[in-house]
């Protein structure tokens, strides 16, 4: 019976390492997983954001496509023409005289850099 009895405990120890070995897998695959899900779900959120992004764009782009048409339609308005070379280039009609309010500021050219001949002082 002694070598019965060690048979089977082999048999036992056998067993005992199967399942620890069976249970070290099975964990590392859960924990695998959980660890893909949890990347996935970040992903999930990442591509998300994006695609508000992008959706708030193209509604703006829409707006302006929307708008550039519309003013494109008034191209050839007269009365726009006039309007446009009045406000925003200054320009008067034959025999008209421009009056500026002196409450307005002229705008200043952001480009303008003065010359280092005009700024000096003469010597004395």
């Amino acid at each position: 019976m002694n070598a019965r009895d060690n048979q089977i405990r082999k048999r036992r120890k056998n067993v005992n390492k199967f399942r620890i070995i069976v249970s070290a897998i099975t964990i590392f695959a859960c924990v695998t997983l959980l660890f893909t899900i949890f990347k996935q779900q970040i992903q999930i959120r990442n591509i998300n954001n994006v695609k508000l992004e992008q959706q708030t764009k193209k509604d703006e782009l829409e707006k302006e496509i929307k708008k550039l048409s519309e003013d494109s339609k008034n191209l050839d308005n007269p009365e726009l023409i006039e309007k446009y070379a009045r406000e925003k280039l200054g320009m008067v009609k034959p025999n008209e005289v421009l009056i500026k309010d002196e409450k307005e500021k002229p705008k200043k050219d952001t480009n303008f850099t003065p010359s280092p001949t005009f700024d000096k002082k003469p010597d004395k």
